[in-house]
């Protein structure tokens, strides 16, 4: 449980009411909310990373009634699946029916009685609304929404983004709509346009091996030249891909992988993230879902992503939820990572925010902030850690977990990994791929420039541009014993000035 630091006098309402009186083990909600004496005539709000406090007048206190917390919440703080549905299972059934019937057009009643039936799949018993006007689940201006589903049983607009298998969540914060506004898309199109599609085809062939290089890189690992080869072909043809199932990821999975490492099906055992610094000290930094529930929660991200993309949803945030899923719920033995990373091409590709033909090395710029990218990644895996506490690891390794930890990963709130990912491609768009195609516009004379300085064979100088480009602006010592060992010092230093001014 996230320890949060309230002033004295302050009492929980809505969800973090919810939170303390059901003893609920959950990640942090975005937001808590409290009231108190302090606090007479006006709202406080405190930021604080990912999670702000709220505090409210005294008059917002809530008797001890828990339906009136969620009505709160849901009026307030927005959607918390996870802890609604763990209210579900704490609240006598025969109580949520009365809650219910004492109001059954209400809008709140409405939402709730709609959720308890969606996410528990149990019928209560009452009789559908007759006649009433439809409500949406979720409001459109603060949350990115499917196009709505009728449920005439509740008279509710069911515009979530998933199933009861698989429900991200994401907000529109105010990062995600000022980076909405850019309109990266529109800008990707104008730039290609500058250039004539001999050089972007250039651009490219170095661009899919910097994605590949990058993307192993992130791992701490580097291909050899036939993986290398294979990832490099995965992302040339990713945009020919259709509709991604079970079985297309099964396949893609054995095409960037050590063959002794292939699964023929998602994986039937437990697999978790972790380094052993020590003989017999295992260190734990991510444990991912029990293979029983890996199928349901596949098919859920594969439905979810579908309905995404069929929805005409922000390429960007269809893009976090199908890649960032993916990697969450981690369904083979080894390439989960690549394969995340494949997937946010694939996606962006589907949702046509990418011309076709082109990639962006988006792998280059989370391999540059890989620190980023971690706390990213650690903004669910962390949390994820104090929650999943009931395991065992063996002296083989293996480990077996004795608590249910499916809902976990059903509900995840998506939208600080959505801000990640815009940045990414906002940075790859203004540096990695603009910076390329100028500097292949400027080739030739890079070319010629350099043999200027010294008189060698193309073949050569081609070879030298790409090994101080790839080196970070350098020539690295084992390059140039190789293959450059007849150049002065002072003719290297020359030449790598020539290419740092066009690369900087």
């Amino acid at each position: 449980m996230w320890q949060l630091e309230i002033p004295e006098g302050a009492k929980p309402i809505g969800y973090r009411f919810l939170v303390e009186k059901y003893k609920i083990e959950t990640p942090a909600h975005y937001r808590w909310s409290y009231a108190g004496p302090k606090w007479e005539k006006r709202k406080i709000k405190i930021d604080n990373q990912h999670l702000s406090l709220h505090f409210y007048p005294r008059s917002f206190l809530l008797e001890d009634d828990s339906f009136r917390h969620l009505e709160f919440a849901l009026k307030h703080e927005g959607f918390n699946l996870f802890i609604i549905n763990e209210c579900f299972t704490n609240i006598a059934q025969d109580q949520i029916v009365n809650y219910i019937l004492n109001s059954p057009t209400g809008k709140y009643a409405r939402k709730v009685w709609f959720l308890f039936e969606w996410l528990t799949g149990n019928r209560l018993p009452i009789d559908d609304i007759g006649r009433a006007s439809y409500v949406l689940l979720l409001g459109p201006d603060t949350y990115y929404c499917a196009t709505p589903r009728k449920s005439p049983r509740h008279r509710i607009l069911n515009n979530l983004l998933g199933n009861s298998n698989f429900c991200p969540l994401i907000r529109k914060s105010s990062k995600l709509r000022s980076f909405e506004d850019l309109h990266l898309h529109d800008e990707i199109s104008q730039l290609t346009s500058q250039f004539n599609p001999n050089l972007l085809s250039r651009a490219m062939r170095y661009l899919y091996t910097k994605e590949t290089i990058a993307s192993w890189e992130i791992e701490r690992e580097k291909p050899d030249k036939t993986r290398l080869a294979r990832f490099v072909a995965l992302l040339e043809k990713g945009e020919k891909v259709g509709e991604l199932s079970k079985r297309m990821l099964i396949e893609i999975q054995k095409e960037i992988v050590d063959p002794r490492f292939m699964l023929n099906d998602y994986r039937d055992f437990q697999n978790y993230i972790g380094e052993e610094p020590a003989l017999g000290e295992m260190i734990v930094h991510f444990i991912p879902p029990k293979p029983e529930d890996i199928a349901d929660l596949m098919d859920g991200l594969l439905t979810c992503s579908s309905n995404m993309l069929s929805n005409n949803i922000s390429a960007v945030i269809t893009t976090t939820v199908f890649a960032f899923g993916f990697v969450f719920l981690h369904p083979f033995w080894d390439g989960n990572g690549r394969l995340h990373r494949f997937l946010i091409h694939y996606t962006l590709h589907k949702c046509g925010f990418y011309p076709k033909g082109i990639v962006f090395p988006v792998s280059a710029v989370m391999l540059r902030e890989l620190t980023q990218y971690d706390n990213t990644l650690e903004y669910f895996s962390k949390p994820l850690l104090e929650l999943i506490n009931n395991y065992k690891i063996n002296e083989k390794g293996e480990m077996t977990i004795n608590q249910e930890t499916r809902d976990f990963y059903r509900f995840i709130d998506f939208t600080p990994i959505a801000e990640f990912l815009f940045w990414c491609i906002k940075q790859t768009v203004h540096t990695d791929f603009e910076n390329e195609l100028h500097f292949l516009n400027q080739y030739d004379s890079i070319k010629q420039s350099l043999k200027n300085i010294v008189d060698m064979p193309d073949q050569l100088i081609d070879l030298f541009i790409k090994c101080v480009r790839q080196n970070g602006g350098s020539l690295s010592q084992r390059k140039r014993s190789a293959h450059f060992h007849m150049l002065t010092d002072k003719e290297i230093s020359n030449m790598e000035s020539v290419i740092q001014q066009v690369t900087q």
